[in-house]
Parts: structure tokens; C-alpha cells; sequence
């Protein structure tokens, strides 16, 4: 399963250029199977497009302790930075690390009736009609992925 995120311009062509190897995002992919290849697709905020994606090494979950620690130069952030975006030094509640693999670049117009998301979103549940750029697409909405998931 892939995702779609939106990204400011600073962020995507640092992540193009292979200078920032790491996202920070507050949420994590809970639908995110180990062991299968799952990328990002990056909806640049200023040109409106997807622009790119890359792989989706792995995802590292961080909390105030561990944050120091951390490869946290790597997302092109300093640890003030990062303690702002997650509500301020007081607590930081468990971050999300993505480790980001290869990156390819795109040029994906989004259809006009298809809204980008605001952080980011499965793939499959949002954007049907982009299927084409992603041979390994799953077509189940989120219903029948949470029903699939309970029978196990």
C-alpha cells in the first residue's frame, strides 16, 4: 500500500536532491505491512502536482528521550524545530521518522475533482484514478481493508 503526501517546496527538493533522508510526520501508517515495498508519493504544495515519490525504507517511532539520539540531522530539521512542530519542549508525544529509499521523479497533474491531502493518505482509497503510475495498486476502500484486518 502507497501513500500520497503534501510537502512545502523547501521540503521536496531537499528530499530530490537526496539531502533530507528522513520525514518527520506526528501520525504513523498503520496499514503499512513490513516487508513489502511501499512508497510515498509527494504532492508538491506550490506546483500542485506529484512530483516524485520514493521508497519507504522504514518508519521509526521517536519520543522526547529517544529524539536526542536520534539521526534527526538527517530530515534537514534541528531538535528545536522538530519540538515545534509537535506542540511545543513541554512534551513531545511519539513522532514518526520515515526513512526514505530511492527516490523517482514524476510530473501527475491531480485530476481537478481530487482535493491532495492536507498531511497525507492511502493511497488506494483516495485517488482511483491515478492508478495507472502504480502497476501494485490495491483497490479496497478503508472499510473493507478495517474488516480484512479484523478477520485476521
Amino acid at each position: 500500500m502507497d501513500i500520497i503526501a503534501s510537502i512545502h517546496d523547501k521540503w521536496f527538493q531537499l528530499i530530490k536532491s537526496g539531502e533530507k533522508t528522513i520525514e518527520v510526520r506526528k501520525t504513523l501508517p498503520k496499514r503499512l505491512v513490513e516487508k513489502e515495498n511501499h512508497y510515498i508519493y509527494w504532492y508538491n504544495t506550490k506546483t500542485k502536482k506529484i512530483e516524485g515519490k520514493s521508497r519507504l525504507a522504514c518508519i521509526e517511532s521517536l519520543n522526547e528521550d529517544s529524539l536526542y539520539e536520534s539521526d534527526y540531522e538527517y530530515s534537514c530539521l534541528s531538535i528545536e524545530e522538530i519540538q515545534e512542530y509537535v506542540g511545543g519542549t513541554s512534551h513531545i508525544p511519539n513522532i514518526y521518522f520515515w526513512y526514505l529509499g530511492d527516490f523517482e521523479p514524476l510530473d501527475i497533474k491531480l485530476p481537478e475533482s481530487k482535493r491532495p491531502p492536507q498531511s497525507w493518505c492511502y493511497y488506494d482509497t483516495i485517488f482511483h484514478p491515478l492508478i495507472a503510475i502504480n502497476p501494485n495498486f490495491n483497490n479496497k476502500t478503508d472499510e473493507e481493508l478495517d474488516k480484512q484486518e479484523e478477520e485476521k
